[in-house]
């Protein structure tokens, strides 16, 4: 495969990937550079992104994209093989894609568009027929509900057992960024097999194979982080500062949990809610055709569970209004006053120091620092559930405030006292400890906005 293919796989993709994404603006220029740029390889994902996508914008994306395919389906079935040539070559090399061009540049050498030209050709000829046969899909296509939740169940068990490590080591690094020391009995799940669905359930389920793709992942990361964990139980240096980088390599695991948890749950769900006669077959009786039975009779329907309320419903608690996104905005305002160059952590970090190296400092004209520390967040009640990386970059850096405060306390007690040098050694112990753990805040805060 020459370089310039490559490169074009690669954004192929990644853009594949990205149809998938929590942003619902990611899937819809995803859809539309796929369709734009003739990656017939993405037409079942973009069928299955226009029947199931909740937004209505990412949905007209995906019948936007499969119209592209449909005028190249036209065109050459017209014999205009060079006209589709001379308009991937546009596409590529001039950026010309389609009525959003002007957001987006790719420039790719012209020979991997002909290589381009030959998949495209051999994937019309093996398509189904009449997939393309309207700009827009209509037609659903049934779903193997059974079929889904054997799949699932596939995924399940490797997931869980990835899961529970990752939840053990996020625990565990943790608790080093607060200044506690790792739990070395800690149980961990080993041999990890990452799940593999068959190459009919991935094509019929894309949902579950993107799923059982992240479940790899996730032991990808999983087995980098218990690594450093055992050489630090083995007797490596694990301080908050090695333990925050640690902690960034699993977070992105942390967070698509959820997701994976609740797709898995839908498709068991789905399969136990099928009436017995969907999925059991019943054996004929003895008797006539279209003799009715006893067990054929129709039976009535249950009755509804949910209560009828009263004429004066009793009132329960206040329901908590949560914004996630508010809670984000406080605690990223917070960490950069603590964070900048010269905020109440780098600058007390700097005036310990001299004392170190000088015995004195000039800091000690400076004690109204103190003043500008932010006060600790309180976390909403809400936000742990909707936002947990919100809310544990709030807890990492509630202790950093703890520590910077009690930094300046003592600064200010030892510029009193002339005991400056015997202390800053220690000081500076914990204010660097703080500074470490504003690192995995920063990484918290930062997947948050990415997610």
């Amino acid at each position: 495969m020459t370089n310039a293919a490559g490169l074009r796989q690669q954004q192929i993709d990644q853009m594949i990937l990205a149809l998938s994404s929590n942003n619902a603006s990611v899937r819809e220029q995803a859809a539309e550079w796929l369709g734009e740029a003739a990656a017939d390889v993405a037409i079942d994902d973009l069928v299955a992104l226009y029947q199931n996508d909740k937004d209505k914008g990412v949905r007209r994306a995906a019948a936007y994209a499969l119209g592209q395919f449909r005028a190249i389906d036209v065109a050459l079935q017209r014999g205009k093989e060079d006209k589709v040539v001379r308009l991937l070559t546009a596409i590529e090399t001039e950026g010309k894609l389609g009525r959003r061009a002007n957001r987006r540049r790719w420039v790719v050498i012209v020979g991997s568009l002909l290589l381009s030209l030959l998949v495209l050709l051999l994937g019309l000829y093996y398509l189904p027929a009449g997939l393309l046969a309207e700009v827009v899909p209509t037609i659903e296509r049934p779903v193997d509900v059974a079929g889904r939740a054997r799949a699932a169940a596939q995924i399940r068990e490797p997931f869980e057992l990835v899961r529970n490590n990752i939840l053990t080591l996020q625990s565990q690094f943790l608790a080093v960024l607060r200044g506690e020391a790792l739990d070395c009995s800690a149980f961990f799940n080993i041999d990890l097999q990452p799940p593999v669905l068959s190459a009919a359930d991935a094509a019929a389920f894309p949902d579950l194979a993107q799923a059982a793709q992240i479940t790899g992942d996730m032991m990808t990361r999983e087995g980098a982080a218990r690594e450093q964990f055992n050489a630090a139980c083995a007797g490596a240096p694990f301080d908050a500062a090695a333990a925050g980088p640690a902690y960034a390599l699993i977070v992105p695991a942390v967070q698509v949990i959820p997701q994976i948890e609740a797709l898995l749950d839908e498709a068991e769900a789905a399969a136990a809610n099928l009436p017995e006669s969907s999925t059991t077959a019943v054996a004929p009786t003895a008797g006539s055709v279209g003799e009715a039975t006893e067990s054929s009779a129709p039976t009535a329907a249950p009755p509804s569970a949910t209560p009828i309320p009263s004429e004066t419903p009793v009132p329960t608690a206040a329901i908590a209004i949560v914004d996630p996104v508010a809670a984000l905005r406080d605690v990223s305002s917070i960490f950069e006053t603590l964070n900048a160059p010269r905020g109440p952590l780098y600058l007390l970090i700097q005036y310990w120091t001299d004392a170190s190296e000088a015995g004195q400092t000039q800091g000690c004209a400076d004690i109204t620092t103190a003043t500008t520390i932010p006060d600790n967040y309180d976390v909403p009640q809400g936000v742990a559930e909707a936002a947990p990386l919100v809310a544990e970059a709030a807890g990492l850096l509630n202790v950093s405030l703890d520590t910077v405060r009690t930094g300046w306390s003592v600064f200010s007690s030892a510029c009193q006292t002339g005991n400056l040098q015997p202390l800053a050694a220690g000081q500076l112990a914990d204010l660097n400890t703080a500074a470490s753990r504003l690192i995995a805040v920063d990484t918290l805060l930062q997947t948050a906005r990415n997610s």
